[in-house]
């Protein structure tokens, strides 16, 4: 019966919330739209009116929809027992570990153009302006005052200074952050751990898979050497995935196994066709899959707000996926396979 306490309540107002969110024919609607102002239309006749409202101009729709992402999330927060809502506050962490990243970009660079859209507070102050101002790391370290950041950029800054690269300090940053949500998932009881861990490594393998890509194409690694960055405790990515991954073969079809009702994205299974691009695809299919049966599963558990959670994202996704390929003008088909429906 505890557990119909704990979740009683949120469970119904998450179910009830899911209902409003985007279908398949909407998407496939707006995939077809003509133009951007077709897609605002469309998205004013959904939830999303509010957001569509407060825009005073088109390039401001990745900030509202960050501002909507965080605000759905914080109300879902706000009605859980004190343990998931901390839980809750890492997914939220999330969105600040990848505005550091972002800053630290611009930094290292020395640019300041497009500079991360949502500038208040999520979980920690973020001085912005400071950070991508500052002259040195050590700097920055001290900005990160009162975060988990500083400690992390802290153990890795000898090995920025020996490299002269942010390799190291977002590699830090994203294996703090698993760390972290890993120990946070362990705490929970059997079932919500079962549900948790599944969608926990979905999420890892999506992570490694961008650091798979950009460690070949900006790092020159090899794949051994690659195998030793990759983050734990993924779901389908292993370490003996990686080595092939990294020498471009498909491996679809492997981590696919035991699941069904996941199609694999268009073009997918053969060597010559294959791009890492489209595995991520694939995951992110694999995390929509699994947040969709963590809903079907026994309701008084964390499946329902984990589920909705990773729909949410992917909603988000999807709606900056369809203004990016109609500004590239991409057809209704390429824009269609580019969801994660």
């Amino acid at each position: 019966m505890a557990s119909i306490g704990k979740y009683g309540f949120i469970n119904a107002k998450v179910r009830a919330m899911r209902s409003f969110l985007l279908t398949e024919s909407i998407y496939r609607t707006m995939a077809g739209a003509g133009n951007v102002e077709e897609i605002f239309t469309i998205l004013a006749q959904t939830h999303f009116r509010n957001v569509i409202q407060r825009l005073k101009e088109s390039n401001e729709i990745e900030q509202e929809l960050l501002h909507e992402e965080i605000r759905q999330i914080r109300l879902i927060q706000k009605y859980c027992h004190k343990n998931i809502a901390k839980l809750i506050s890492l997914f939220l962490e999330r969105f600040d570990c990848e505005r550091l990243k972002v800053l630290l970009r611009h930094w290292h660079r020395k640019t300041k153009s497009e500079l991360p859209a949502f500038r208040g507070k999520i979980v920690y102050e973020l001085p912005i302006d400071a950070i991508v101002t500052s002259d040195t790391l050590g700097e920055i370290i001290v900005l990160l005052e009162g975060t988990p950041f500083q400690n992390v950029l802290s153990g890795v800054a000898v090995d920025y200074q020996d490299g002269k690269t942010l390799f190291p300090l977002e590699l830090a940053i994203d294996r703090d952050f698993f760390i972290r949500m890993l120990k946070e998932v362990e705490s929970l009881p059997k079932k919500d751990w079962q549900i948790a861990r599944r969608l926990l490594g979905l999420e890892i393998d999506l992570r490694n898979i961008d650091w798979i890509i950009r460690l070949r194409m900006y790092y020159d690694l090899s794949s051994a050497e690659i195998r030793k960055h990759i983050l734990p405790h993924g779901s389908r990515i292993k370490g003996e995935d990686v080595d092939q991954i990294a020498s471009g073969v498909d491996v679809s079809h492997g981590l696919m196994k035991a699941t069904t009702g996941v199609r694999l994205p268009k073009g997918m299974g053969s060597v010559e066709s294959f791009k890492l691009e489209d595995l991520e695809h694939l995951i992110y299919k694999l995390l929509l899959f699994e947040a969709r049966k963590a809903f079907g599963q026994f309701p008084f558990s964390i499946g329902s707000i984990l589920g909705y959670l990773v729909l949410l994202r992917i909603e988000t996704k999807n709606i900056r996926t369809l203004f990016q390929a109609k500004e590239y003008g991409f057809s209704v088909e390429r824009t269609e396979e580019l969801l994660i429906l």
